[in-house]
């Protein structure tokens, strides 16, 4: 079941959102057995669009200054894809997950009536499908199959913008933090950048890329709890694209407390920077190891992360 566009929805949310309920979909039906017989195929919707009971920034208002529906993602007790015998009912439970609400439910599901009744929420009180002939229901799973590889291409393109926004903040982001001067050049130049960013979007050979990681992610019930898809999103690709500059260059997470304890300190040896380091953040056990990768992070590419000499004079 896809969901349309309306005035009083986030448009990037709502087509994102749709795309990930097709995926959703396709998945849960491909894990189903072929139909023995005559079957009315279900699909329960994931999401419901409400006014958000947190604080969720300016994408909730829209131009005209009223407010968004946002989407809140629907836990279902179960797969979204049913297959039930003609005349059989169920009962399925479910639970919101996410903008602040925490509502539960169960929902009547039937074989032998196209319809949906909604509840206050949005959420179905009742649903149900039409009987398909055996060969016809199971044509529809692969269908839904097919419809969810599709729309699964359709949110990762949907992605690819946010990631390259995120890459190219995160070089010259990377390559100020590790230099500590904000005037440095970049670590990478623009072929280098677009080659990150691919192994990003796309991968490389065997390997998937951060890009398919996060939709994954999306696609499961309660990632979205504690903030709304988008936010989400961009916040997940701005990290994983620092991170990709960053093990790119071989500069370990702490890299940056390294450097500011480097900076800030007097450590004139490694142990006493070690030590210096252990008095801030103990909780760390920064080692030998990790301390020479973050003070020699950027060298390759002719970026230094503190003077040569204090480098020098610290590693010996």
């Amino acid at each position: 079941m896809t969901m349309a566009t309306t005035a009083r929805r986030h448009a990037w949310l709502d087509a994102f959102c749709a795309d990930l309920e097709t995926a959703i979909h396709g998945r849960d039906a491909a894990a189903l057995d072929e139909p023995a017989t005559d079957a009315a195929i279900v699909t329960l919707p994931v999401w419901t669009f409400l006014e958000p009971r947190v604080d969720v920034g300016r994408k909730a208002l829209d131009p005209q200054g009223g407010t968004y529906d946002l989407p809140v993602r629907i836990d279902w007790d179960g797969p979204t894809v049913l297959a039930l015998a003609p005349g059989e009912e169920v009962t399925v439970g479910w639970r919101l997950a996410g903008l602040g609400y925490t509502d539960s439910g169960t929902t009547t599901v039937r074989a032998g009536l196209s319809e949906r009744v909604d509840d206050a929420l949005g959420v179905p009180a009742s649903i149900g499908a039409s009987v398909r002939a055996r060969v016809a229901a199971g044509a529809r799973l692969a269908e839904l199959v097919e419809a969810g590889k599709g729309a699964r291409w359709a949110a990762h393109m949907r992605l690819e913008p946010y990631a390259e926004k995120a890459m190219r903040r995160a070089v010259p982001a990377v390559s100020r933090a590790i230099a500590g001067d904000d005037d440095a050049q970049n670590l990478f130049d623009e072929q280098a950048t677009e080659t990150l960013l691919n192994r990003m979007t796309l991968g490389e050979g065997d390997k998937p890329g951060r890009l398919g990681a996060l939709l994954d992610r999306c696609l499961e019930a309660r990632t979205f709890v504690r903030v709304d898809p988008l936010a989400y999103v961009s916040r997940a690709l701005r990290r994983d694209a620092e991170d990709m500059v960053r093990q790119e260059v071989g500069d370990p997470r702490v890299g940056g407390r390294v450097r500011e304890i480097l900076r800030d300190s007097e450590a004139g040896s490694m142990d006493e920077l070690l030590e210096a380091y252990s008095e801030r953040f103990p909780s760390d056990k920064l080692g030998v190891k990790r301390a020479v990768a973050a003070l020699t992070a950027g060298i390759s590419t002719g970026i230094t992360t503190v003077p040569w000499e204090e480098v020098f004079s610290v590693l010996g």
